[in-house]
Order: structure tokens, then sequence, then C-alpha cells
């Protein structure tokens, strides 16, 4: 099967959850014997034109960066792109542009299309972008998911119930091995106490800074115990301030970007891992720390807790509260008991969420979506047999 991949952005030129879940699609379909393309209509710093990675090809495509031009040259752009490929299906990676373009080329080429939405895709959307684009690829697309609960029924609402699937994100998890030694001599990183893990980009919604008051509270009470904060972003020198403000940068460990190939390095070199996000799609982050046994401290925002059990596998606190933050942190810093216990139940419920299992699900709607013909479910909303083995 000749399949279409649609997204904005794609690694290495940005890697996030989308971005991240686009690859390891591409990648396990085209192991699996498809003709597999992504069509990347935000190229940012990569070259124009085609490159082949990993037994699937990558579609560079043209992008005029002026404001007001910018989605109307992602339409163009990317529409001549899936005109040429003439796939099979069209995947749109995110509701907009991909979403909205699998649903019109599908339509123009008489094609099945499948839409995957990631959650700020949704909830992030300008009104006018969503009652006009983002509705119109709802409801032609042949067949939607999500990749949580949360934005699932957040996506329900906006869009007058129309049938959507709630299919979970995944990790690679071959990438996520617990190692048989300690990492923390080589990466020249604390040796001695309980080092505080954060992996992710420096924005404000992160609410990096909540975690680094909340370190400053427990510095004293909780044993010896090391943050450390691998990521760059806008809020870096603030956040340098903040800790020279609290008087913990004896403790605070800036480690700047680390390749996706060395972070499993890092994940073994902590004992807790913390994302104090006030708004997450899903947090895929968190799964990759359970992969590596770590017990995990996040918040009780949209999708994170239907990863992240409060009191099973980790902690869930109110996003942007210190002291409940520093309340957990304190409890796993002094408990390793609690903390291997917690490992235990990551570990165990990582494995649900490898990318090699899950694509072969995929797959199978991808095969129903093109059995069942090109305009199955555009109009009624119903699923034509994809949500039957559901």
């Amino acid at each position: 099967m000749k399949i279409a991949i649609v997204i904005s952005f794609f690694p290495p030129d940005r890697i996030a959850g989308a971005e991240l879940g686009a690859y390891f699609m591409a990648r396990e379909l085209a192991r699996m014997g498809h003709d597999v393309h992504v069509i990347v209509t935000r190229r940012g710093g990569m070259p124009l034109g085609k490159e082949r990675r990993d037994g699937f090809t990558i579609h560079w495509l043209p992008f005029i960066d002026i404001p007001g031009l910018r989605f109307v040259g992602e339409l163009f752009f990317g529409a001549l792109a899936i005109a040429d490929i003439r796939p099979d299906l069209i995947h749109g990676q995110c509701l907009l542009p991909g979403g909205f373009l699998a649903a019109l080329m599908g339509l123009l080429l008489r094609r099945p299309s499948i839409m995957y939405l990631y959650g700020q895709d949704v909830t992030h959307v300008k009104p006018h972008f969503r009652v006009t684009f983002g509705w119109f690829a709802v409801r032609y697309c042949c067949h939607v998911m999500a990749q949580a609960k949360h934005t699932c029924e957040v996506a329900m609402r906006t869009y007058s119930g129309r049938p959507i699937e709630v299919f979970y994100s995944g990790i690679d998890l071959s990438r996520f091995r617990i190692p048989e030694r300690d990492y923390r001599g080589e990466l020249k990183l604390p040796a001695d106490g309980v080092n505080v893990l954060f992996v992710g980009r420096f924005l404000d919604i992160k609410n990096i800074d909540v975690l680094l008051d909340a370190v400053a509270q427990v510095r004293n009470d909780a044993g010896d115990i090391n943050l450390l904060l691998i990521g760059t972003g806008d809020i870096e020198a603030a956040l340098h301030a903040q800790a020279v403000r609290l008087g913990i940068t004896d403790i605070v460990y800036f480690l700047g970007t680390v390749p996706n190939s060395e972070i499993a390095r890092y994940f073994a070199s902590a004992d807790i891992f913390v994302l104090p996000s006030r708004s997450e799609s899903f947090g895929l982050v968190n799964v990759e720390a359970m992969a590596m046994g770590l017990p995990v401290i996040s918040t009780t925002v949209m999708g994170i807790p239907e990863v992240v059990e409060d009191g099973v596998n980790g902690y869930l606190v109110p996003p942007g509260k210190v002291v409940p933050l520093a309340e957990k942190i304190r409890a796993l810093a002094k408990d390793a008991g609690l903390r291997r216990r917690f490992a235990k139940a990551n570990r165990e419920k990582a494995a649900r969420y490898d990318w090699c299992e899950i694509v072969p699900e995929l797959e199978r709607r991808y095969r129903l979506l093109a059995a069942a013909g090109p305009y199955a479910s555009r109009v009624t909303g119903r699923t034509s047999g994809v949500r039957k083995i559901i």
C-alpha cells in the first residue's frame, strides 16, 4: 500500500510527540513492506527536496515564511505533493494542515483518509480555523483518532459528537532498556544522592520554575538531592537567574540538549522523573521515564492521568502548586522502597506503548478503510467497519 503521512514538522527539525509519532509510524510501516511518503509542509532548516530514511521517503516542501501566506502555502504545496504521489491512503498527522489536507485530497483523489489528533492541535487552534478548516477535516476524514481520552472528548464536544477513536501513541521501547551499569560518572553527573530529572523544552507551560521552587523547599529535609534539567528554550536565562536567587545552583544541573540516541543514559542516571506541566496533551516523556523504571511525578492536566495513576505508578499534583509538588518529591526521595514499587509498576505499564505493537493495529485500520472505499463515513460520521473491531 502506498501511504502518505502529512505533517507540519518532522525530525530532526522538530522533535516532539506528533513528529516522533510520524517518524515511528513511517519506519514501522516501511518495515512491513508499505511504500511510505512523509510530506512535511514546514521544512524549517532542512534542504528542499526528497530524502530517503529508514525505508521511507520524506518530501521537504517549499515553505512561504510570510505572515498571512504560511498556511495557504502549506495547503498549496501539500496538495500538489499528495496529487503527485497519488497514495492509496492519506494520513493527516494533527488537525491542521495534515487533517485538512487528508480530507480534501481524499475527496479529490477518491482515496480513504485518516486523521490523528494529538491534543493541542485541537485545544489551541484559532477559532476561525476551528470552525472552517478544522470542521471540514473532522467531518470529511473517513476515520478520526485521538491519542488520549481527554483529546477525544474535547474534539467530540467541539465537533458535534463525530465518532473519534482513542488510539494511544507510543515510544520506541527498544531504546529504553535499563542498563546493567551506572552512567553517572561517565556523564559527569552527581554520584551521590537522589537525582530528580526533567526532560523537555524550556517553555512557560512546562512550569520548570515551579519545580525549582519545590526543590529549593526540600533540599534541607530530603537528604542529598540534585535536579537535572535537560532541554533548552525561551526561558532558560530566567531559570538560571531563579536558581541563583534560590541559592540552589550547587544542586541544579543545566544539561542542555541531549540527542535522542543518548537520552536513555540520562534516564538511567536518575531516581525520580518530574513533568510539572500545566498543559500537556499526553506526556510521552512520562512513558519514556516509566520504561526506564523511574517513578513519575506529574500533573492532573489533559491526558497525563491516563498514563500516571496517583499512588500506583507515581504521583499527580495540581499544576502550578509548589507545596504539593515539594511534598511528593520529598516522599519519593526519602523512601527507596516506594521508588522501587512505582518503578516495577511503570516498567510493566510502559510495555503497552511500544510502536512495534501499535503500528500493526494502525495498519489494520488502514486496510479496513481501503476495503471500505473512499467515501466511507465522510458524511454520516460512521467509520464503516473500523470501529467494529475496536
